[in-house]
């Protein structure tokens, strides 16, 4: 009798897990790590095995993608007894822990790893994406959660991104997908597609992933999604359940980032990988078969033991220089540092500033590119706004961290005027979409000013006006119903701005069509690929070759009649 499936696959979901070990102050300054984990699971095999074995999987580790298995323990308990796995690859060359149990009843499942890793930058080359990536086709596709060819997707893609350089699109879609995507655990454990995602901009680390996969893939870049664990200092600095990816370049092979973290060109040492896939809906970390008799049911722990037994920072890839800084209250001011790629070759970079909770900064985060020994100023805006009389002033420190280490210095705050009194809006951000064949756009803008200003938007020749209060930011959607697929012109203009633009219009893609199988002429043939029970179409066969034996035995028996005459 042929074995079937049993049980559903237990889909992989984004979860906040309880986990322990050293504590990591910032997990993205964190280059190495030797890391002892803990998986376990437990479930039921109840019904009839008939003599027959169930196949138990479950997703386990592998060497490769900045990782090495130092130790692995694979144990199944059922009955007192213990089983070893044995070594299971998918499709994708994950590694399953297979179990094969030969009895019903309550069982078990343990799994240990020591791993340690290894989050080296690779030295980058760039390569132009005009030009067809013929490479790993299945990651370039539209998947169900990433829908890479939909006419929003594609528009926002390449009006957004409209380099053809592989190494500033795959910084700029990280940068985007950090800055304008809310963390919210209330999108957890469903999986909202990439198109949800973009018209919410909110959820957890599967959303983040899916929806930068989304827009590498419209512009043609190979994408698939890894799934493992990872050090979240988003959920109260513990380890987690995890999602991000790998883009592939000709030039430079996998090169991994990580949206929900703010990583490109590689992503930091805490990062644990589990499984590769091209959608997170094929991502199972369990399967089960079993005989149609019997029934398996299985479920792995939220909770895993997660132990640091050491790690290592980021060091000496950037060098940076800062200044003590003196600001005056209730203004915006530009922190200013210099850093400069060390490492022989092209490598992307994270920088962040750390500042007193009072303090206000905008895009706290920056990622860059850097060609070999290249040097770059980078900037970051911010404020606090309190009242200090005039022989008052505030002290403190700022903060840098980034992959050549972190630096701290002196901020002063010395009385500044009241509040900026005219109007200055600017614009945060402009994000085009198609919904129902209307182009929409919507716009960011922030109104830096204390007084009211008065915002005029023209699409082609649709206009709106609004008016935002002082230090207030406004949201606002302009759209062409029935758009065509051409490009419109956009301008905005207010107190401080005057900005034009155009918008394109991008057409979905439609999927290639599915090559047809040809149908077996053979009866028996066409009951295989319909996947039938063997038991059954063994009696069918038997029953025709039955039937033409008895058919043939007639003949011969009149024929004989015959001419017996």
């Amino acid at each position: 009798m042929a074995l079937r499936t049993g049980i559903a696959i237990f889909i992989f979901l984004i979860f906040c897990l309880n986990a322990f070990g050293l504590e990591i102050e910032n997990s993205t300054r964190v280059q190495s790590a030797t890391v002892m984990i803990t998986i376990e699971g437990n479930g039921t095999i109840s019904g009839n095995l008939q003599g027959r074995e169930a196949d138990i999987e479950v997703l386990s580790f592998r060497d490769g993608y900045g990782q090495r298995v130092l130790s692995l323990s694979e144990i199944l308990e059922i009955n007192g007894k213990k089983i070893n796995a044995v070594e299971k690859e998918d499709e994708w060359e994950n590694h399953y822990a297979l179990f094969k149990v030969g009895e019903t009843g309550d069982f078990s499942y343990k799994i240990e790893a020591l791993i340690e890793t290894n989050s080296t930058p690779p030295m980058l080359e760039d390569f132009d994406i005009s030009q067809k990536i013929n490479e790993f086709e299945e990651f370039s596709q539209p998947s169900e959660n990433i829908e890479s060819n939909h006419e929003s997707i594609r528009t926002f893609a390449f009006n957004t991104f409209d380099s053809n350089s592989w190494l500033e699109t795959i910084v700029g879609v990280t940068q985007w997908t950090y800055d304008n995507v809310e963390y919210d655990l209330g999108y957890f454990p469903e999986t909202y597609s990439a198109i949800s995602t973009l018209r919410e901009r909110k959820g957890v680390c599967d959303e983040f992933a899916v929806l930068s996969a989304a827009m590498l893939r419209a512009k043609g870049i190979p994408t698939r999604v890894v799934i493992g664990l990872s050090f979240n200092p988003k959920e109260g600095q513990q380890w987690n359940n995890h999602a991000w990816l790998q883009a592939f370049n000709p030039n430079t092979g996998w090169v991994s980032l990580d949206p929900t973290f703010g990583e490109a060109g590689t992503v930091d040492g805490t990062h644990i990988t589990r499984g590769i896939f091209p959608d997170p809906e094929e991502s199972s970390i369990s399967k089960a078969t079993s005989i149609k008799t019997a029934l398996i049911n299985m479920s792995e722990k939220n909770e895993k033991d997660v132990e640091v037994t050491a790690f290592r920072p980021f060091s000496g890839i950037f060098s940076i220089e800062a200044e003590k800084e003196t600001m005056p209250a209730n203004q915006w001011h530009n922190i200013k540092i210099n850093a400069k790629n060390m490492v022989n070759g092209n490598v992307i970079g994270w920088f962040s500033i750390a500042l007193p909770a009072e303090f206000t900064a905008l895009k706290k985060k920056k990622m860059l590119f850097f060609e070999k020994e290249e040097e770059k100023e980078i900037v970051w805006s911010i404020r606090v706004d309190t009242e200090l009389k005039e022989n008052e002033y505030l002290s403190g420190t700022y903060k840098i961290l980034s992959l050549g280490g972190e630096i701290q210095k002196e901020l002063k705050v010395l009385p500044g005027t009241d509040f900026q009194e005219e109007a200055e809006i600017v614009i945060e951000n402009i994000i085009p979409t198609v919904e129902n064949n209307s182009l929409v756009v919507e716009l960011e803008l922030e109104n830096r000013g204390a007084e009211q200003g008065l915002v005029e938007i023209m699409l082609e020749k649709t206009s709106k006006n609004l008016e935002i209060d002082g230090f207030e930011t406004a949201f606002v959607e302009i759209k062409i119903p029935e758009a065509e697929n051409r490009a419109y012109s956009l301008a905005v203009n207010g107190p401080g701005l005057e900005f034009e633009t155009e918008i394109e219009v991008y057409e979905g893609v439609p999927l290639p069509l599915e090559p047809q199988e040809t149908v077996p002429g053979n009866l028996a043939e066409q009951l295989i690929q319909s996947n039938a029970d063997f038991s059954w179409l063994f009696t069918i066969e038997t029953g025709i070759a039955a039937t033409i034996i008895i058919g043939l035995v007639v003949i011969v028996f009149l024929l004989k009649e015959l001419l017996s005459k």
